[in-house]
């Protein structure tokens, strides 16, 4: 949903007013500022004609594509305008229960904090409006504990009214905090990649008459004329999107909150290096046919790009593995690196050195050390690292910029 927020115009209010489905609704938004229900257009313009040109008092209307469908005031309460109150929050009926209101709500506090600079919104919600209060909570808002018990007397009734706070400090932690769950869970994209590689792997030798897995390459199956071409490129494009992702953000991330030491950021970059070089590499420079000499400038191209993800795949390894044995925190990740470089070295050895009729299965080892490494990666992502210290020299010097 892409949701806007613009000042109020006239024109607004008979959508506004009714969306009130009766009386209690009604109360509920509007609590006891107007003596009668129903309320007409004209009485709301009149209500807020009362404020006009104050400098102290805004009505907002949020829309989208299909035109207006949520509502709220904001007012400074004290001379400093520092402290912002939200009132008369409503959402068109036809829109509750889909998150309007809670993206309404956060448009709402990114442009208080943001442009209006406050260090505080407050707003208060009857007791009796179950979803309003739950939808500022998504929002942000808190329990105001010691402000104290508000009692409004609607109908024949004495409805409780609950105060909530978000301060600057709460609006800035929690925007971080959600910046990082979807960081986090970018790291299952690692899994996706593996999932998807080995679909391809297994399931396009089917599309090849004659294909031996035992003795050709992984990379035979995608050559340009290969008949497994096509299969291949269904069940391996979410791997080709996927891998980058997820060692990108990994490698964001590690960057942006100083994980470990400079090296291990060094690793983790040069596995990202390793990831984008392998998915642009080899889809501009494909082989021609597989199973033959290499003599096109395209699979004479295709083996520098072999080349070079080689070299930066045992670059970022062995950075990983010596963090690994100098620090405890990293000593998980120096482990599943170790066990990465081993099964390339394998696949690196034993293709020279074992009868052609198996060169398939060695090949096998150093292809699925790096797709699997990159998931072992995106699971430390999701997990935000847990247990990993921050290189302090590194935030020191930082903060002393």
């Amino acid at each position: 949903m892409m949701l806007r927020l613009r000042p109020y115009k006239a024109c607004d209010a008979a959508a506004i007013v009714s969306w009130s489905e009766d009386e209690a609704a009604f109360r509920r938004w509007s609590a006891d500022r107007f003596p009668a229900y129903p309320i007409t257009a004209e009485d709301l313009n009149q209500h807020y004609d009362a404020m006009d040109g104050s400098d102290s008092f805004f009505e907002f209307t949020v829309f989208d594509d299909s035109g207006p469908l949520g509502h709220l005031i904001m007012r400074f309460t004290d001379d400093e305008k520092t402290t912002l109150r939200f009132g008369f929050v409503i959402v068109d009926p036809r829109k509750r229960g889909q998150g309007y209101g809670r993206e309404m709500m956060n448009l709402a506090v990114r442009y208080a904090f943001d442009f209006l600079k406050v260090k505080r919104i407050t707003l208060g919600v009857f007791e009796n409006n179950l979803p309003a209060y739950r939808c500022y909570q998504a929002a942000g808002f808190r329990e105001t504990p010691d402000c104290g018990t508000t009692w409004y007397t609607i109908g024949t009734e004495n409805w409780k009214c609950i105060e909530m706070i978000q301060t600057k400090e709460q609006g800035l932690f929690r925007r971080k905090n959600v910046h990082g769950r979807m960081i986090h869970r970018l790291g299952l994209t690692g899994i996706l990649a593996l999932i998807s590689y080995a679909s391809a792997v297994v399931f396009s030798p089917l599309a090849y008459p004659g294909y031996n897995w035992m003795t050709q390459a992984v990379s035979d199956l995608s050559a340009e004329v290969a008949p497994s071409r096509h299969l291949w490129n269904q069940l391996a494009s979410p791997y080709n999107i996927c891998s980058v992702v997820c060692a990108t953000c990994t490698a964001l991330f590690v960057s942006q909150k100083r994980i470990s030491t400079r090296l291990f950021r060094v690793g983790i970059c040069l596995f990202m290096a390793m990831n984008w070089v392998s998915a642009v590499g080899y889809g501009m420079f494909p082989l021609t046919a597989g199973g033959k000499e290499i003599a096109s400038f395209q699979e004479i191209m295709h083996m520098v790009v072999t080349a070079a993800v080689v070299l930066l795949s045992v670059a970022s390894l062995v950075c990983l593995i010596i963090v690994g044995c100098t620090e405890k925190a990293t000593r998980g990740i120096g482990l599943w690196a170790a066990v990465a470089l081993v099964l390339m070295m394998v696949g690196s050895i034993g293709t020279g050195i074992l009868p052609p009729q198996y060169f398939g299965i060695a090949e096998r080892f150093s292809v699925f050390a790096a797709v699997g490494f990159n998931a072992v990666l995106g699971m430390y992502l999701f997990h935000g690292f847990k247990g990993m210290s921050t290189d302090k020299a590194a935030v020191s010097e930082k903060t002393n910029r």
